[in-house]
């Protein structure tokens, strides 16, 4: 085998490796937020919204809604309803 064919798999492995942890959300390991609803968080990586991230939210007042209720839900560590 080539170095060069060798250097161009051992890239290939490399390039596999980001792309696989950009499609998992990034840093493995970090804790996640769960949205509490199974139909979403079954499609989301690791089952919520992973912990020390950024996470963009766009659109109208639901999308405002939806980012006060990610944000009671983080305050209550993840159990959501506001401590209820």
């Amino acid at each position: 085998m080539s170095t060069v064919s060798k250097a161009k798999r051992e890239t290939a492995e490399a390039l596999r490796r980001a792309i696989q942890g950009i499609e998992e959300g990034g840093s493995p390991g970090r804790p996640r937020l769960p949205l509490g609803v199974p139909e979403i968080d079954r499609v989301l990586p690791g089952g919520g919204l992973r912990a020390g991230c950024i996470h963009e939210v766009t659109g109208d007042e639901a999308a405002t809604g939806f980012c006060a209720a990610l944000l009671a839900r983080a305050g209550n560590g993840g159990g959501g309803r506001g401590g209820r």
